[in-house]
């Protein structure tokens, strides 16, 4: 078999220096849609209220922007059975419910304050997160959840004296902004094996099944208008469908830590159309509260510094490196033949749920996990062995799955040809990494019927 590692080395060079320089135009200009077409999603919602039920501005987003996602190469990709559930539970979460809440809350408070409470998203993320995984938020964290909340709350409170159902409309958008903080934390695992156009398109496709019994019954109560057309028309060929392509290339150019940022300007792109366009109102109280939002959503979304266990003596060494580190998953990544995809990032992070490496200044390296600006798992190590097996521990897992889905047998438990694949690789790596494995895997292996030799 040919050595296929100087076209990784290339691909991951290439991923690496497109991230750390100066925005192109061509960047500026996907970094200035992606604020714009999300920030006025929620102006055009209330446009196609004019003449239009929430219903079925609802299922028209979503189905239009599945049409749009489907007929993408990337978008597409084959499921795996024992993922079909959490697809499910994802596609009410990120779309179902939240796309079915907003226009209904627009029936009762302005599409600016909609836009300013949805900015709330990264703070709630921030909350699931560290409820799902039992892990505390750090200061800087901490921080961001206060002010955040308290700009949230702010926004609430301004809009309440506005009408008499105003509370209503704020706990709609609110409720909506939640499921957000849910389906992020629950997405990773699905976009870093699928990747993120794919779970996309594949939720927007289930979500278009949940929402067509509000959208037919709607349906009577809706009349026919240009602009209110045109506009359901814009949220979701564009909104829905063409945003998220954007997004993926602006990620590709220019790192997803840089791209995520484009997001705590939709709040305020929300605001000044609102005003703008509808001359909705908006008090000072909300503005200040929208600033505290921006501000505390970019803390909660910051990672904290991880600092190496006291316990752990001064390495005696030179510290590794990234560089060293990127150069051994290459040359391990080329002995199993682990295509590009499946490989962790240096540096920076895609912000879909693939891993990414670093080293602090105190050689101390960590396997970090991010997800739209939320840090979902961070593991910390000086010993680079260790750091190595938790590289390829997914990497096998990610290389064994895509074997199996294309050479799925018949009438077997599909985890027994995926674990054994996953087992013959890494032992390929190293002996002692498939012991490991086994044992962690423990009783599975039994139920999947691996036969261990």
């Amino acid at each position: 078999m040919s050595d296929p590692r100087p076209a990784r080395a290339r691909a991951l060079e290439a991923t690496a220096s497109l991230n750390p320089g100066a925005f192109s135009v061509a960047d500026w200009g996907l970094f200035v849609s992606i604020a714009l077409i999300w920030g006025s999603s929620f102006l055009f919602i209330a446009i196609a209220l004019d003449s239009i039920e929430p219903g079925l501005i609802t299922w028209g987003r979503v189905a239009l922007g599945a049409a749009v996602l489907n007929v993408v190469p990337r978008a597409r990709a084959r499921l795996d059975p024992e993922d079909r559930f959490r697809m499910v539970l994802l596609s009410l979460l990120w779309v179902g419910i939240p796309f079915t809440l907003f226009p209904l809350a627009e029936q009762h408070i302005s599409s600016a304050v909609t836009g300013m409470l949805n900015g709330a998203m990264p703070i709630f993320a921030a909350i699931v997160a560290g409820v799902l995984l039992r892990t505390p938020p750090g200061p800087t964290q901490t921080a961001g959840l206060v002010v955040g909340l308290v700009g949230t709350l702010a926004v609430s409170l301004d809009q309440l004296g506005e009408g008499e159902n105003a509370w209503l409309g704020v706990l709609m958008a609110l409720a909506a902004t939640v499921c957000y903080g849910f389906a992020i934390n629950i997405a990773a695992p699905l976009q870093r094996r699928y990747g993120s156009l794919a779970v996309m398109a594949r939720m927007l496709a289930l979500a278009t099944v949940w929402t067509l019994p509000f959208g037919l019954w709607s349906v009577p109560g809706s009349s026919w208008q240009l602009g209110p057309a045109l506009s359901v028309a814009f949220i979701g060929a564009v909104g829905t469908g063409i945003a998220f392509v954007i997004m993926a290339t602006l990620v590709g150019s220019v790192g997803s830590t840089r791209a995520s940022m484009a997001t705590y300007l939709i709040p305020v792109v929300a605001m000044v159309l609102g005003v703008l366009v509808r001359d909705e109102h908006v008090g000072w109280v909300a503005v200040v509260g929208v600033v505290l939002v921006v501000v505390g959503a970019w803390l909660a979304s910051r990672p904290e510094r991880a600092h190496a266990p006291t316990a752990v003596p001064e390495p005696t060494e030179a510290p590794v490196t990234l560089e060293a580190l990127v150069e051994e998953v290459q040359r391990l990544a080329a002995v199993i033949d682990a295509p590009a995809h499946t490989l962790p990032t240096a540096g920076w992070s895609e912000q879909s749920g693939r891993p990414h490496l670093e080293v602090d200044d105190e050689g101390t390296m960590h396997w970090v996990v991010c997800e739209r600006g939320s840090e979902l798992e961070r593991r910390t190590t000086t010993d680079p062995d260790e750091l190595l097996y938790w590289v390829f521990d997914s990497v096998s897992h990610s290389v064994a799955s895509e074997h199996e889905l294309a050479h799925r047998r018949p009438d077997e438990d599909h985890r027994r040809q995926l674990f054994e694949h996953e087992l013959q690789l890494l032992g390929r790596l190293d002996p002692e990494w498939r012991a490991r494995r086994i044992v962690e895997l423990g009783h599975l292996l039994d139920e999947a019927g691996v036969e261990l030799d």
